[in-house]
């Protein structure tokens, strides 16, 4: 039973980082700034696929093989392993500078672009550790990790605020700061282990991993391309106005990863022992959670100014009536598939998953098209299409991939 309070301790401070980040950029940044935030927010997440899902999640899906408390001795060569491309990724994050729009503030661009760059470098690494630390059942040294980084990111957003430090350092900067102290802290934990070298070789881990890549790539890819689709066509103003929407809808998201922390390794396990019937049981109660979650935030939504909460840290987000309610319905949607997409992973369905992924972004792409006359509700529109694609894909995927393996033969 302690399980469960460790993941969403460990989502809810890591989460409450980044949201912390993105609730001082709604107040600091102009609607236009916070467009551009909102690009260099696209192209953090499209960066930080490549050492994730090149190197670092197919080796976790390599130690799902071997007892938990030897998993966590695997971090060291895991991260020397996925940094020369968690170097490229940081790269690509600053190549984004040369196509933000010309209308908003050159310095500011400029600022988010460095430190989202250093972001982009850093998180993955971060990341991979307490997802290590959790498939080692060590679920509280995993939220540790998670707290540390949570201070540290307050703590430069409440000096940098004091002492009026640029707006377009603070956002990423703060980030980039909770990610380097939750790097040195994850060492110190890992360290006193004692393990021996991994069974696997980063080339072998790429076979796999590059369709990892093309899969999980494919969706940042999109949110990027739509980003700048919308800046182009519609302004970046009204970007900046999505982006609060996004901002003030991520509690959802911190509750579906924080759940997904404990529950993915259970689910993952039930998928390389073929038991649907426990896949299914733990998809369902996942999704029941994060449903009764979205019902008591759209709820919120409906409240008089004067006592909403949402209204209260991101005033932005309730400027389209509607937009955030969509918004929130779309993060719920791409919220539930969390431990389907866990499952096809163990159960090595990494080209199936890419094609999936695809059809998507296509979808999420057709909606950006008339983004001109859509303006800033393109953005949870193409969302909550290419939530649904995928729902539905995984659903069919996962019902061929078990029917297949109970009809192999012993």
């Amino acid at each position: 039973m302690t399980k469960l309070p460790a993941g969403l301790v460990d989502a809810g401070a890591s989460s409450l980082a980044t949201f912390a980040a993105g609730v001082v950029a709604t107040r600091l940044l102009s609607s236009s700034d916070l467009g551009v935030y909102a690009i260099f927010f696209s192209a953090w997440l499209f960066a930080s696929q490549l050492p994730a899902q090149l190197i670092l999640v197919p080796a976790e899906a390599r130690l799902v093989n071997i007892p938990s408390k030897e998993r966590a001795t695997f971090l060291l060569r895991n991260w020397v392993m996925a940094l020369p491309s968690s170097l490229l990724g940081s790269a690509a994050v600053l190549g984004i500078l040369l196509v933000v729009p010309q209308d908003v503030s050159s310095a500011t661009a400029v600022q988010l672009s460095a430190t989202a760059a250093l972001v982009a470098g850093l998180f993955p690494l971060q990341e991979h550790a307490r997802r290590l630390l959790h498939l080692s059942r060590s679920h509280w040294s995993a939220a540790s990790i998670s707290l540390v980084r949570l201070g540290v990111a307050s703590v430069v957003l409440g000096v940098g605020w004091s002492a009026e430090i640029a707006p377009g350092l603070l956002p990423f900067g703060s980030l980039a700061a909770g990610d380097l102290s939750a790097l040195v802290f994850s060492f110190l934990i890992v360290r006193l282990r004692s393990g021996t070298d991994p069974a696997y070789s980063a080339r072998e881990l790429m076979r796999s991993g590059k369709w990892l890549l093309l899969s999980a790539s494919i969706g940042p890819a999109a949110g990027l391309a739509v980003s700048l689709l919308v800046t182009s066509l519609a302004g970046a103003a009204a970007l900046g106005l999505a982006e609060a929407a996004r901002v003030a809808a991520q509690p959802l998201l911190v509750l579906a990863v924080g759940l997904a922390a404990v529950l993915r390794p259970l689910s993952m396990e039930a998928a390389i022992r073929s038991d649907r019937v426990q896949a299914r049981s733990l998809s369902r109660r996942f999704g029941l959670g994060l449903a009764l979650a979205t019902l008591f935030l759209v709820g919120l939504t409906f409240l008089p100014e004067s006592i909403n909460p949402l209204q209260t840290l991101v005033p932005k987000a309730f400027a389209l009536p509607g937009l955030l309610e969509l918004t929130m319905a779309a993060a719920f949607v791409n919220g539930a598939i969390h431990l389907q997409h866990a499952e096809l992973i163990a159960l090595d369905r990494t080209r199936s998953l890419s094609l999936a992924q695809g059809a998507a972004s296509a979808g999420r792409l057709a909606v950006a098209v008339p983004s001109g006359i859509l303006g800033a509700w393109t953005v949870p529109l193409g969302l909550l299409v290419g939530g649904l694609t995928r729902w539905v894909a995984y659903s069919r995927i996962l019902e061929g991939s078990y029917r297949s393996r109970v009809e192999e033969p012993i």
